[in-house]
C-alpha cells in the first residue's frame, strides 16, 4: 500500500507564520504544531506518516517538517525562540504576514542561497578539501534531524513504555514539581484517574489528580479528553492535569480553560521539557538515557 502524499518543506513556513501570529504572537511548539496541520486540512493517514528505524529524522515526516519549518522561519529571523520553546513573531515576522505567502517564499530561497554562498566560502577556505559549488548542507533536510531531535527520540520512547511504566514516570515527574504522596493507581478501569498527589501552597494543601495517556507523538486529543477527566474529578477533587505525548487540539485547550473545568494539559512537548528540567531521563546537552526508563 502506497503512502499517502505530504507537502513539501516549503509549504509549512506560510502556515506556520500564521498560526503564530493567531496565538496572539507568542506560542510554543506543542501549540504550533497541530493548528498547522489543522490549517492545512493533513488527514490523520498523512500525519501517520513515519520516518524509516534507519532515518535519522525520527516519528512523523509532518511533524519534522513543522519543526523545520520554525527553524528556517527562525534563520529568516520571522520568528525567536525562548529557551522553553515559546516561539515569537519579530517584526520582520509581521512584514511578512502582511506581504503574503509569495514574500516567505522569496525570503526562503533568499535564505538558502545565503547558506550556500556560506558553504561555498567555507570549502574554498578550507585546503584540506577540494573545491566544490555543492553546498555542505544536505539538499534534503529528510537526512538529518532538526535543533531538538532529542524530542522525537524520547517521545518514541515514552510510546514504548507499557501504560504502568509511563503512569510510575508522571507520578515521579510530579514528585519533583513538589507534590507528595504521589500514588500511580496502576490498575486498569481506574475510572479516568491514573493517579494522586498533594500539592502545597504555603498553608494550604489539596489533591492534584492526574492522568496518564500515551498516544503517537502527531496524534491529537480533542476535548472529550478533557471532560472525561473532569468527569472523573467529580465527587473527588478539584485539581485534574492531564498528560499526554501526544498534542491537544485548540478546543481541548478551550475546554480545559472553561470556567469551572480545573484540568491543566501538558502535551508532549512540554513533557520533554520538563523532563529535562528535571533531570529524568535526559541530560543537559541533551541527550535521552534509555536506561533510566527502564528501571521506573
Amino acid at each position: 500500500m502506497n503512502e499517502p502524499l505530504i507537502p513539501i518543506y516549503i509549504e509549512y513556513l506560510w502556515p506556520t507564520l500564521v498560526v503564530i501570529a493567531e496565538h496572539g504572537g507568542y506560542a510554543r511548539t506543542g501549540e504550533i504544531i497541530p493548528d498547522v496541520i489543522a490549517r492545512m486540512d493533513l488527514t490523520p493517514d498523512q500525519v501517520a506518516v513515519e520516518y524509516p528505524p534507519s532515518a535519522k529524522a525520527k516519528g512523523s515526516k509532518i511533524v519534522h517538517r513543522i519543526r523545520f519549518a520554525l527553524t528556517w522561519l527562525r534563520e529568516m529571523k520571522a520568528i525567536e525562540s525562548s529557551e522553553r520553546a515559546v516561539w515569537r513573531l519579530t517584526p520582520i515576522g509581521r512584514g511578512f504576514l502582511a506581504a503574503g505567502d509569495a514574500r516567505v517564499r522569496e525570503a526562503y530561497n533568499e535564505m538558502k542561497k545565503d547558506q550556500q554562498h556560506r558553504a561555498k566560502k567555507n570549502t574554498l577556505e578550507d585546503s584540506r578539501a577540494p573545491e566544490t559549488d555543492t553546498p555542505q548542507e544536505p539538499s534534503d533536510p529528510d537526512d538529518y534531524a532538526t535543533e531538538d531531535s532529542w524530542k522525537a527520540t524520547l517521545l518514541d520512547t515514552l510510546t514504548s513504555l507499557a501504560p504502568d511504566v509511563f503512569e510510575r514516570l508522571c507520578a515521579r515527574l510530579l514528585r519533583e514539581a513538589g507534590c507528595t504522596d504521589v500514588v500511580p493507581s496502576g490498575q486498569p478501569g481506574d475510572q479516568g484517574v491514573d493517579g494522586v498527589g498533594i500539592l502545597r501552597v504555603s498553608l494550604l494543601s489539596f489533591p492534584v489528580y492526574f492522568q496518564a495517556k500515551r498516544y503517537q507523538a502527531s496524534q491529537r486529543l480533542g476535548p472529550e479528553k478533557v471532560r472525561e477527566l473532569r468527569g472523573a474529578l467529580q465527587g473527588r477533587g478539584e485539581k485534574g492535569i492531564l498528560i499526554t505525548t501526544g498534542y491537544f487540539t485548540r478546543s481541548a485547550v478551550e475546554e480545559a480553560n472553561r470556567a469551572g473545568a480545573p484540568v491543566d494539559l501538558i502535551d508532549g512537548d512540554q513533557l520533554c521539557d520538563l523532563l529535562l528540567e528535571y533531570g529524568l531521563g535526559v541530560e543537559h546537552r541533551p541527550v535521552v538515557v534509555p536506561e533510566f526508563f527502564s528501571d521506573l
